[in-house]
């Protein structure tokens, strides 16, 4: 293999997959080069990066068990509530809040999301778009006859007004049942159980 062709293969392995599907759209004349895209790409690709490499997986059983104790924290404990169920109940739920932090602690820590802003018509969409279609179904890179696998987690892709009014209807709906209740955490862990990647 000669030196340039080396030089060219290491550059290339420098980028990372979402970089390298928006060169190919660029080759295939489908996108026009844009310095600020390209940077936002890079970023992605840390993000893409991290979530390959991260080693945490929280079952969803301790999720439900922490979000119940936080739904609860703030607000007092009704006196029909016996002092010996309660104090049941708080030593199992510490224990599903140590066995998070210990899975924290084990492995990284949970990967930062990226919020992405700008004009309008800038491509934010686009490379919101680009991100979840890798993440999704993984990227074939024609030119290296490489193929970059998708990332193995549930995952959701929709529009923020759409987003947020599904956690509003959400948050009402639990209001409904449980009004002493902080709703926010039972509704955060419905949402991660069913997208640990989410994109709006």
């Amino acid at each position: 293999m000669s030196f340039h062709r080396t030089a060219a293969l290491f550059c290339r392995r420098l980028k990372g997959p979402i970089t390298l599907a928006y060169e190919c759209r660029i080759k295939s004349d489908r996108l026009r080069l844009d310095k600020e895209q390209l940077s936002l790409a890079a970023a992605l690709d840390t993000l893409h990066s991290s979530l390959v490499s991260e080693r945490i997986h929280i079952p969803d059983a301790y999720l439900d068990d922490a979000a119940n104790h936080f739904a609860h924290s703030a607000y007092k404990v009704p006196s029909s509530f016996s002092l010996i169920s309660f104090a049941g109940v708080a030593r199992a739920v510490a224990r599903a809040v140590a066995n998070i932090n210990s899975l924290i602690a084990a492995g990284n820590a949970p990967q930062k999301g990226i919020y992405i802003h700008g004009s309008v018509g800038v491509g934010k969409s686009l490379l919101m778009d680009l991100f979840y279609s890798v993440c999704a179904d993984g990227v074939s890179i024609e030119s290296e006859g490489e193929m970059i696998p998708p990332i193995k987690r549930r995952r959701k892709r929709c529009h923020f007004h759409e987003f947020m009014l599904d956690v509003h209807q959400r948050i009402h709906a639990y209001k409904l049942l449980h009004p002493r209740s902080n709703p926010i955490p039972p509704v955060a862990v419905a949402l991660a159980k069913e997208a640990r990647l989410l994109c709006f």
